[in-house]
C-alpha cells in the first residue's frame, strides 16, 4: 500500500472563532486578528475540503483456512463494505472491541459485509479467546501483520471500502454510530460517507491553534529581546 510520490494529501480549512464586544466572528488562518488583542479566542474547527489520495488495497491477500484466498471476492464488491483490522488479536483494545460488534449489527441490518483481518491464526487459542470474550459473529480472515499496520494503526481499527478502494477509516475509539448517520442521510450510504469526510478534525485543529499561539509568543519574546539588546 505505497502512496505514489507527489500524491495529494487531505486538505483542511481551519476556522477560528473570536469574540469582541459580545460579538462572535469566524476567521480563517489567513484572516484571524492575530495582532489585535481586543479579540478573544473562543473556539476552532477544521473541515475537510479536499480528499487526498487513498491507495487501493489490492496488493495483499485475505486468507481463509478452508476457502483459500478471498481477496478477489471481497474486492469485487462495487458497493460499500467494512473491514475491521487487528494486526494481532491478543493486542486488541478489549474495552473498545465491542464497537466492531455494533458495526456488524449495522451491516447485517443493511445488507453490508464486514470482515475482520488479523495476522493471528484462525482457530488459534488467542483468536478463540477474543471471540469468546467479545461474542464476535463476523468472519475472520488472515493477512500479513505489517501490511495491516500500514492500513490502520489502531487495534482494532475500521476501514470503509468501495470497489476495492479505501474511502474512509477510523481508530476504534472514533467509530461513529453508522445507523444514526444512515437514518440522518435518508438511507443513502453515499451521503453517510460525505458526512464523515466533513467531520471536524479536533486534534488537527488544536495542534494548528497552539502552533500559531506559541509562534506568536515566540515572536513577541524575540522582539523584546532584540529591543533590550539594542538599548544595551
Amino acid at each position: 500500500m505505497e502512496v505514489p510520490e507527489g500524491a495529494p494529501s487531505d486538505k483542511y480549512e481551519t476556522y477560528l472563532t473570536y469574540e469582541k464586544n459580545g460579538e462572535k466572528k469566524e476567521f480563517t488562518l489567513e484572516t484571524y486578528p492575530k495582532n489585535d488583542s481586543t479579540w478573544t479566542f473562543v473556539d476552532s474547527r477544521s473541515e475537510l475540503i479536499e480528499k487526498g489520495y487513498e491507495p487501493p488495497i489490492h496488493d495483499f491477500t485475505m486468507e481463509d483456512p478452508d476457502d483459500g484466498d478471498l481477496t478477489e471476492d471481497v474486492m469485487a464488491n462495487e458497493g460499500f463494505s467494512f473491514i475491521a483490522v487487528s494486526s494481532k488479536i491478543d493486542k486488541a483494545d478489549m474495552e473498545q472491541a465491542h464497537k466492531i460488534n455494533e458495526v456488524n449489527e449495522f451491516c447485517e441490518a443493511n445488507g453490508l459485509k464486514l470482515y475482520m483481518l488479523t495476522s493471528t491464526g484462525i482457530g488459534s487459542d488467542e483468536l478463540n479467546a477474543f471471540i469468546q470474550e467479545t461474542g464476535a459473529q463476523y468472519k475472520f480472515l488472515n493477512a500479513d501483520e505489517i501490511t495491516l499496520k500500514t492500513i490502520v494503526r489502531s487495534n482494532p481499527g475500521l476501514v470503509l471500502i468501495k470497489g476495492g478502494n479505501v474511502v474512509n477509516k477510523w481508530a476504534v475509539k472514533n467509530i461513529p454510530d453508522f445507523q444514526k448517520l444512515l437514518d440522518e442521510a435518508g438511507g443513502d450510504m453515499e451521503k453517510v460517507e460525505e458526512m464523515q469526510m466533513h467531520k471536524p478534525n479536533n486534534w488537527a485543529t488544536a495542534f494548528i491553534f497552539f502552533a500559531i499561539y506559541f509562534a506568536g509568543l515566540f515572536a513577541v519574546w524575540y522582539a523584546i529581546k532584540n529591543f533590550f539588546l539594542k538599548k544595551a
